[in-house]
């Protein structure tokens, strides 16, 4: 297992690229145990919803990571993450996913400008999984899982165990390539959703909600429409959603 996480230079350095802007997506792949196989042919990510793509970067031939798509699936006991790059896909520490597993961004890395939307609780980089070990704002990372990766071509699949993000009911992710990373020569920073450090602190970011079937099968007469909600606390519901970063004037902000 790595020893340490590649600091990313523009990360530690406050750099950020400039494109348009992109918004949060919430997005949901649960899967049938063995639905997706980490074996470089992709057709299983065929009918998965992917977050939006990402916008084609003003890049050069030196800046061989440009993100175009990525997703997230998950099974019983797997995390899969889906790349796909514009070129074809070098696997390495330029290649980075920050995963919030508890929606709070005062627990995890907010960046060293303290600028990211999330709080990273994971990182995933090229193929190693770090947890955070900071204090918000310093790099400080420690290895705590190898994950299984194939490339083929510019597209990538990973899987990782759920035991690693412990028993989270969402991923709050933000997807940072580094091109500096390599030795090529080049110098993109692509952010993915675009400019997710502006404004900083509160830019988008993706969300995944890891999710189960749920059924709750009543009687005619056990849930009366009459504002007491005491006859809904033996019912199954889909989860928390994290608290937004949201204003005084925003009154709504959904709890569960």
């Amino acid at each position: 297992m790595t020893a340490h996480a590649r600091c990313v230079l523009a990360v530690c350095a406050g750099m950020v690229a400039s494109a348009a802007l992109a918004g949060p997506k919430l997005v949901s792949n649960p899967v049938a145990d063995g639905a997706i196989l980490v074996d470089g042919r992709f057709r299983d990510w065929d009918a998965r919803v992917p977050f939006p793509d990402d916008s084609d970067e003003d890049d050069t031939p030196s800046d061989l990571l440009d993100w175009q798509r990525a997703a997230v699936a998950h099974d019983r006991g797997q995390f899969y993450f889906y790349y796909r790059n514009r070129g074809p896909l070098v696997l390495g520490s330029a290649f980075n996913a920050f995963v919030d597993t508890d929606s709070s961004r005062a627990t995890g890395f907010r960046g060293a400008l303290e600028d990211f939307p999330i709080g990273g609780d994971f990182m995933v980089q090229g193929s190693t999984v770090y947890a955070y070990a900071g204090a918000g704002t310093d790099w400080s990372w420690s290895p705590v899982a190898n994950a299984a990766a194939v490339v083929t071509n510019r597209e990538l699949e990973i899987s990782i165990p759920r035991s690693v993000f412990g028993s989270t009911t969402k991923l709050d992710v933000v997807f940072y390539g580094d091109n500096t990373a390599y030795d090529s020569g080049g110098t993109l920073i692509d952010l993915y959703p675009d400019e997710f450090t502006r404004p900083p602190g509160s830019g988008p970011y993706f969300s995944y909600a890891v999710t189960r079937p749920v059924s709750n099968p009543v009687s005619s007469t056990a849930i009366s429409v009459d504002g007491a909600f005491s006859d809904w606390a033996a019912y199954e519901g889909f989860g928390p959603d994290g608290d937004e970063p949201g204003g005084a004037a925003d009154r709504l902000d959904w709890d569960e």
